[in-house]
């Protein structure tokens, strides 16, 4: 819905939830479901994201602004190409192996002020 409401080529750039246990199936789907009227590009990161991509085709999202992807670093190298001044990225992933302010450090044009503006900065979270 947020993302719905800002103006620009949209972007869901979304990790796996590895939190959610028997429910995963059931939720990563019905998120899917609801990115299809909202973005223009789906990027997934994970194994359960995998959901999040199913779902969208299932409900006429073109395959072909489909992404998936094992890693949000290997997100972020495909998308560095891709991204357009005005694009609307929303990121948002487990923090559980996932991480997806990998994503968004590797897309922010001043990368050097990840400390202050990104969640999980210390050395402990760059490098697992």
């Amino acid at each position: 819905d947020v993302l719905n409401s800002i103006p620009g080529r949209k972007i869901a750039a979304l990790g796996s939830i590895n939190e959610l246990g028997k429910s995963s199936e059931h939720e990563h789907r019905r998120v899917g479901k609801h990115i299809v009227p909202v973005a223009d590009l789906l990027i997934t990161v994970g194994k359960d994201a995998r959901y999040y991509a199913e779902s969208a085709k299932e409900g006429g999202f073109s395959e072909k602004k489909i992404h998936s992807f094992d890693t949000s670093n290997a997100a972020a190298e495909f998308l560095k190409d891709k991204v357009k001044k005005g694009d609307v990225i929303l990121a948002k992933g487990s923090q559980n192996n996932v991480r997806m302010e990998h994503l968004v450090r590797a897309l922010m044009k001043n990368p050097e002020k990840a400390p202050e503006l990104l969640v999980r900065q210390e050395k402990y979270w760059q490098t697992h």
